[in-house]
């Protein structure tokens, strides 16, 4: 079935109106429109295959304003026309350029402005210890509050497995013991030495939450002590003991 941008889309493509037989629906939804696709349908106009790029909305069809022109600037060249499934932009002239840019502009400022408040709420729930959503870590469980909480079955696993790496456990015992204790990793399969690799790298398990260059100590329950990895927390994951 198709998107519902595409189907507004093809809905306003009617016989006798502004599309011709030919044209390209783009959406977001379907990786056509974004910067790296560089194989996309602006490479295609030059063969002559559409003559109308239909977008749902303008800001379907570049990621900014310099996409946009250098998009506009190629499919202009070759003959083909691009049209706006909902934003009507009446004149040709220059009201409708300046009309077309300011829509551009906006569509951008909301998203810059919708990432940066994205980000500045992900970094507020960091600080303070909150989940932000995604694969929840090995021996955590998340409350009614979105906090961090350690697993009472699996957060055991946890400090045994950073006691026996201490102790000189290669990867394959650590995976075998696990395996053999029927534990599974946070996607419910079996533990992998890329799992057991993670959880002796992560610094959530001395209690750190970090987020791109903000760190914050202590903003959840530590399932491994300072005395059991050592002056340098998570020293032991630098070392290379995958086999024995």
């Amino acid at each position: 079935m198709a998107s519902w941008p595409s189907r507004a889309a093809r809905q306003s493509c009617t016989p006798g109106k502004d599309c011709t037989p030919t044209w390209w629906i783009c959406s977001r939804q379907a990786g056509i429109g974004r910067s790296e696709n560089e194989g996309g349908f602006y490479k295609d106009s030059d063969k002559k295959l559409f003559d109308i790029v239909l977008v749902w909305k303008l800001d379907r069809f570049a990621r900014n304003r310099y996409d946009s022109a250098r998009y506009k600037t190629q499919l202009k060249r070759n003959g083909v026309k691009l049209v706006s499934a909902t934003e009507v932009v009446i004149s040709a002239g220059p009201e409708g350029i300046i009309l077309e840019s300011v829509l551009e502009g906006y569509a951008e400022y909301y998203s810059a402005d919708l990432s940066e408040k994205v980000v500045r709420g992900m970094t507020e729930n960091a600080l303070k210890g909150i989940y932000n959503g995604g694969t929840i870590p090995f021996g955590y469980m998340i409350d009614e509050t979105r906090h961090y909480q350690p697993d009472p079955l699996l957060a055991p696993y946890v400090e045994q497995t950073f006691q026996k790496y201490a102790d000189g456990a290669t990867m394959t015992d650590l995976r075998d013991w696990l395996k053999a204790h029927n534990i599974k990793n946070s996607m419910d399969g079996e533990m992998s030495y890329n799992t057991i690799q993670r959880m002796l790298s992560s610094r959530r398990y001395i209690g750190e939450l970090c987020l791109r260059d903000v760190v914050q100590p202590n903003a959840i329950s530590a399932l491994v002590s300072g005395e059991l990895v050592g002056v340098s927390p998570l020293h032991l994951a630098t070392q290379d003991r995958s086999v024995a």
